[in-house]
This record gives C-alpha cells, sequence and structure tokens, in this order.
C-alpha cells in the first residue's frame, strides 16, 4: 500500500501548510484454517510524526479466531515503533459478535511506558 505519493500540502491555522510525505506499507494475512487468521504488516518507509524530530516506523503482528460459525471472534496483537529503541511492543486485543448483518466490535490496546489505554468500538450492519 502506497500512500501520499504527490506529497499533499493543506493550509493550517496561522497560515503554514502541512505537507504530506509519501508512506509506503506492506502485510500479509494467512489463514492456516478457516477460523484462524494471522497477520503481520510493517511501514517499508519511516514517517515523519507532529513530534520534530521524530520518527515512526510501525511494526504490527497479529491473530484472530472465530468460534460458533463467526459469532464471536477474539483478536489479539502486538505493535512496535521500530524508529524508536526505547518504545516497548504495546499489546492490543479486541473481540466481536456477529448476529446475520449486524456486527458489534470492541479493541484497544495498552501502553506500559505511557500507563494509557486506548479503546474503540463499532456497530455495523451489512446490507
Amino acid at each position: 500500500m502506497a500512500k501520499d505519493l504527490n506529497q499533499p500540502t493543506f493550509d493550517v491555522p496561522g497560515g503554514e501548510e502541512l505537507k504530506l510525505g509519501p508512506q509506503v506499507r506492506g502485510g500479509v494475512a494467512i489463514n492456516p484454517y478457516s477460523s484462524l487468521t494471522l497477520t503481520a504488516d510493517v511501514d517499508a518507509t519511516s514517517n515523519k510524526t507532529f513530534i520534530p524530530g521524530v520518527k515512526s516506523q510501525v511494526l504490527s503482528l497479529g491473530v484472530e479466531q472465530t468460534i460458533f460459525s463467526e459469532f464471536m471472534s477474539f483478536r489479539f496483537g502486538a505493535f512496535k515503533n521500530m524508529k524508536d529503541a526505547g518504545t516497548p511492543f504495546t499489546p492490543t486485543a479486541g473481540l466481536g459478535f456477529r448476529l446475520y448483518a449486524f456486527r458489534l466490535d470492541v479493541g484497544g490496546g495498552y501502553d506500559f511506558r505511557e500507563e494509557g489505554a486506548l479503546v474503540s468500538g463499532s456497530a455495523s450492519l451489512t446490507f
């Protein structure tokens, strides 16, 4: 996956301009059997952040197991900024429920260094 190849710019408050640099990311997903998915993806390029002098190049690993004909999904994973040697792997987890066309998902991660959690949820209807 590649994005921002044309390096778009945006006006920001104060008369300044924000320029996005190109980013390239690759990954793979493997299904050893129908209810298990293993994933890995990585930034092929290092990327600027909003913090001056700090770059990001993220490696992510994950696994999803579904049960009861995909009624429930359990997800576990971790990610790490490879450009910051002091950053530990951040564990992630998620839980999903699917009933016909309705899906409810909750997921999050915990950063032990910052001692903070980030949780998100979604509900969707497929038709």
